[in-house]
């Protein structure tokens, strides 16, 4: 009898203020729950608007509670889903099939301990060979199986709200003033200069 064995994962798109701070954030929820990052990638486009993603792992008792508070960093979450796969027949299988190999190259080598022919022995050999790299593929099955289930993944991918940014990029009120009094100028030497036109005409 062994605990059930699941695989938690999930994926969440977020939209944040600036992804820096963002994914520092992230990576702070993911140390206070036992948890790391264990990839990430960021771009920046040309309007200086960041994007990217990170992945997280975290153990899988905790899951739930990294996945909200990851949400809760967000200006809008544009998308999350999660996903709990039981996978405790398969891990069953592989330890009932390391079981039984482990015990066939028992066998084998009470065979090679009495064999004297050295075409026996060679036989023999070859077949616990076979046997050796049959367990350690099983061995190393079902190590991993054990790191999905132990760990949670979840992917979160951000991007920088595209107002924010741009107010934060492009907002020049001082050129703004600038620009309102040159028009307020050139108005006024219109005005004046249809004025005295008038006037002379007239």
């Amino acid at each position: 009898v062994i605990d059930k064995k699941i695989i938690k994962t999930g994926n969440l798109s977020l939209k944040v203020e600036k992804a820096e701070t963002a994914a520092e954030s992230i990576t702070n929820i993911a140390k206070l729950n036992k948890g790391e990052i264990s990839n990430s990638y960021f771009s920046e486009s040309g309007r200086g608007i960041k994007s990217g993603y990170l992945t997280v792992r975290v153990p899988y008792q905790n899951f739930t509670a990294v996945f909200n508070e990851i949400k809760k960093i967000a200006t809008q979450v544009l998308s999350e889903s999660s996903n709990a796969q039981d996978i405790t027949a398969e891990f069953i299988d592989l330890e009932a099939r390391l079981k039984n190999t482990q015990a066939e190259e028992a066998s084998f080598v009470a065979i090679l301990s009495r064999s004297g022919k050295i075409e026996d022995v060679l036989a023999v050999t070859r077949e616990i060979a076979r046997v050796r790299g049959e367990i350690e593929q099983l061995q190393g099955q079902l190590r991993y199986l054990n790191s999905q289930t132990d760990m949670s993944t979840i992917t979160v991918n951000i991007t920088e709200d595209v107002v924010i940014a741009s107010a934060s990029q492009d907002w020049r009120p001082w050129q703004t003033v600038k620009t309102s009094v040159k028009q307020l100028i050139t108005a006024g030497q219109n005005f004046i200069d249809g004025s005295i036109s008038f006037v002379i005409v007239v």
